[in-house]
C-alpha cells in the first residue's frame, strides 16, 4: 500500500502531538471479548491498521500475570518496523507511540512521553486489555514527514484466580479397607478472581465465569505426602467458575491412611499454554488448609488365633 505522507515543518510537530492527545482524531472500536472465552481468538487480540477491523492475530499477545512481593513483573517490548509498507519502502527515523485510553464510551490516544525509538518497553503490567498505537516519521533536513497511516496492537494480561473447594454436605469421612463405599464422594470447586490483583480498567474485561478453565483433582495420603494420587475422571476443561468431581471408583484410595484432597486450576491451554509456569497454576485444598476435609481408610483386621487356656479336666 502506498503511504500517504503529510509534510510537516519540524517546528509544528509539537502542535500536531497536542492535537492528537486531545482526542481530535476519530474514536476507534474497543476490543470486546467473545463469550465464553475458550481460546485466544475469543479475546480479539492482535494488530489492526488505521483502527479498522479485522484484527490480525499476532504471537505473544496473551501474558500471565507475574509478581514479586506484590509488585508486577509482567512486561514485554513492542517493536515497530524499520521501514514502511509502501512499494518503495522508506526508513523511519523516529516514532510516536500512544497508549489508548477507554472511558466506556470513546477511546482517547495519549502520547507516551519521551518514547521515539522503535522499541517501546512496557513493565509492571496489571491484568486486562492494553492497546497501543505507533506512527513512523521520516526526517529530511528541516522537514519531518509522517504517514496518515498507523497500526494498533491489542494484548491482554490474564488475571490470577482464587479457587476454593469443599466436599458435598454429608460426605463420608471414614470407611474400612475391606468395605468399599457404594455411594459417591462429590468434591466441589469454585473460582473468583484474586481480589488482591485487580483489572487495570479501561476496556471491557471478561468475568471469571466466561473463561474456559482446566481443573485437575488429586489426593494425598498424609503418610506419603510427596505422592499425588490420581483420581478417575480428575481432569476437566470447562467454561465457568465451578467444577465438581464425583468419586465412585475408590481403587486408588484403599491403602489405609488419612487422605487429603486438592484441586489445581489453570487457564485452558487453548487460551494460553502454561509451560510449567508456577505462577499460572492455582491450588485449593478441599475444606481449606486450616480444617481440611479428611477421608480416613481404616485397615481391616487380620485373622484371629485361638489358644486353649484355663484347662480344668
Amino acid at each position: 500500500m502506498k503511504s500517504q505522507l503529510k509534510l510537516w515543518k519540524t517546528g509544528l510537530v509539537a502542535l500536531f502531538l497536542l492535537v492528537l492527545a486531545d482526542g481530535a482524531y476519530a474514536q476507534l472500536v474497543a476490543p470486546v471479548p467473545s463469550s465464553p472465552v475458550t481460546n485466544k481468538t475469543d479475546l480479539n487480540l492482535g494488530t489492526l491498521d488505521d483502527g479498522v477491523l479485522p484484527i490480525t492475530d499476532q504471537p505473544n499477545t496473551i501474558l500471565f500475570y507475574k509478581e514479586n512481593a506484590g509488585v508486577s513483573e509482567t512486561g514485554l517490548t513492542l517493536r515497530a518496523s524499520l521501514v514502511d509498507n509502501s512499494s518503495v519502502p522508506l526508513t523511519f527515523t523516529s516514532y510516536i507511540w500512544y497508549k489508548l485510553a477507554y472511558d466506556g464510551v470513546a477511546e482517547t490516544p495519549v502520547v507516551v512521553a519521551g518514547e521515539t525509538t522503535r522499541d517501546l518497553v512496557l513493565g509492571a503490567l496489571e491484568p486486562g486489555y492494553y492497546k497501543y498505537r505507533v506512527y513512523g516519521l521520516v526526517e529530511d533536513g528541516t522537514v519531518t514527514c509522517q504517514s496518515d497511516e498507523f497500526q494498533d496492537i491489542v494484548f491482554f494480561v490474564l488475571r490470577p484466580v482464587d479457587p476454593t473447594a469443599n466436599p458435598e454436605i454429608g460426605s463420608i469421612t471414614q470407611f474400612c479397607e475391606n468395605v468399599v463405599p457404594t455411594t459417591g464422594l462429590q468434591l466441589n470447586a469454585s473460582l473468583v478472581f484474586d481480589a488482591n490483583v485487580a483489572y487495570q480498567g479501561g476496556y471491557p474485561n471478561a468475568d471469571v465465569d466466561q473463561f474456559e478453565m482446566t481443573y485437575r483433582w488429586y489426593a494425598i495420603n498424609i503418610d506419603a505426602p510427596g505422592t499425588q494420587i490420581e483420581l478417575p475422571g480428575n481432569v476437566n476443561t470447562v467454561s465457568g467458575a465451578s467444577n465438581s468431581l464425583t468419586i465412585t471408583d475408590y481403587s486408588n484410595l484403599l491403602v489405609p491412611g488419612t487422605y487429603h484432597f486438592y484441586v489445581e486450576v489453570q487457564y485452558s491451554e487453548d487460551i494460553k499454554e502454561r509451560e510449567n509456569r508456577p505462577h499460572a497454576l492455582w491450588t485449593a485444598q478441599v475444606g481449606g488448609s486450616v480444617t481440611p476435609y479428611e477421608l480416613v481408610v481404616t485397615p481391616k483386621p487380620g485373622r484371629p488365633t485361638i489358644t486353649i487356656e484355663a484347662v480344668n479336666d
